[in-house]
């Protein structure tokens, strides 16, 4: 009777063992980005962003410009201003939403669809859909952050620092490197539209790229972009944030109609 009574009690304790095991295992629930080293939060930050499969996003992006040796008649400053919502699958990528847009000189708003390899837009006035037939955009579809970006900063967790409040961890990169920038200009800015374009002629630039993540459910909460550059020619800073909801919830990007009668720009 001894013996079985020890053999239930170590029973029960090798299940509430186990039940434990299982609860630290998973990567939701309440309080799972709490409590965590810095590693620890950088890993699951990382992860939230390239696990994100499928969502809503907003984006908004400005860029302010100054031409040092503007042509004539040419306006010394200018601006270039994006407004999207849309929705977005990440693998493979598939975007669709509607832009605003407004630099200096003009304003308007078109509808966007994109995939992987191929990018279409309908102006607003439009009827038909039309397909940008000169380049792959794969890098450039809508979606605030690329997964190949991610896949980069994992490599770079030595260089990315950590701050956090009482529900949300932010994940924060920062470069100076103008040749880094200058070769991954796609990889880095692509999906906000590549709103700046940092060259291998530009003298100084930095751009900071901060991931946030919900504490509560590791869940990606938004991806923001600051950068300015300076140049003999021009010099910029922008700003650029995305904004996730729906995330992971089986979000599905539908393909517009008319899309396979589109048209080449």
């Amino acid at each position: 009777m001894t013996g079985y009574k020890k053999r239930t009690v170590i029973l029960v304790i090798s299940l509430i063992a186990l039940l434990g095991l299982a609860g630290c295992g998973q990567s939701g629930g309440n309080g799972s980005g709490k409590n965590l080293t810095k590693e620890q939060k950088i890993d699951k930050g990382l992860d939230a962003f390239y696990n994100l499969d499928d969502g809503k996003v907003q984006i908004e992006v400005k860029t302010d410009y100054i031409r040092h040796q503007p042509s004539e008649g040419q306006k010394a400053e200018g601006f270039n201003k994006y407004s999207y919502k849309g929705t977005f699958e990440m693998g493979p990528v598939r975007a669709r939403g509607k832009l605003n847009y407004a630099n200096d000189s003009k304003k308007g708003s078109r509808e966007i669809y994109g995939t992987d390899g191929a990018e279409y837009k309908k102006e607003k006035g439009d009827k038909a859909w039309k397909q940008d037939i000169y380049t792959s955009k794969w890098r450039n579809q809508p979606t605030g952050f690329n997964r190949d970006f991610i896949a980069f900063l994992q490599t770079k967790k030595k260089d990315i620092t950590v701050k956090e409040d009482k529900k949300t961890y932010t994940l924060r990169y920062e470069t100076t490197d103008i040749k880094l920038q200058d070769e991954n200009v796609d990889l880095f800015f692509g999906a906000m539209f590549r709103p700046i374009i940092v060259s291998s002629s530009t003298d100084t630039g930095k751009m900071v790229a901060e991931l946030t993540v919900s504490k509560e459910d590791n869940k990606p909460l938004s991806f923001k972009y600051t950068c300015n550059y300076d140049s003999s020619s021009v010099s910029g800073k922008f700003k650029g944030v995305a904004k996730y909801s729906d995330q992971n919830t089986g979000v599905r990007v539908e393909e517009p109609k008319g899309i396979d009668k589109a048209k080449g720009y």
